[in-house]
């Protein structure tokens, strides 16, 4: 029965899914003084689901205590870091959240899920 039951499409008819949205990282430039700036694509709403990561669980998973992280459960193919290449981006109820890392069920069961950690305040320009 799993892999090839979709958990995730499952558990999304009893739990209400939330529109997220996505910024797939494009690359990254060195600027003049030899910092790295990220490009992103356009925004793309997807559905899921957006956990928060329980305290007791950050120093095991190796978190910075002094931030914040959530799961995104998603059936989307967001990424997360690469060498060489920025994580994508997320936003969510009016936060910015940059993926650090995920899980990739993709091929086995079509959904991921991907940590994301708070960067702040969506800053409208």
């Amino acid at each position: 029965m799993i892999p090839g039951t979709n958990l995730f499409n499952q558990a999304m008819t009893v739990f209400t899914p939330q529109a997220v949205d996505w910024f797939a990282s494009t690359g990254r430039t060195v600027l003049d003084n030899g910092k790295y700036e990220n490009s992103y694509a356009a925004q793309v709403a997807i559905m899921g689901s957006l956990q928060p990561v329980n305290r007791k669980f950050y120093e095991r998973l190796g978190l910075d205590l002094n931030k914040t992280y959530k799961i995104l459960y998603t059936n989307d193919p967001a990424f997360d870091v690469d060498r060489g290449r920025a994580g994508d981006r997320f936003h969510y109820a009016g936060r910015v959240y940059d993926a650090i890392g995920s899980q990739d069920w993709f091929a086995q069961d079509g959904w991921k899920s991907v940590t994301l950690v708070d960067v702040g305040p969506v800053v409208v320009v």
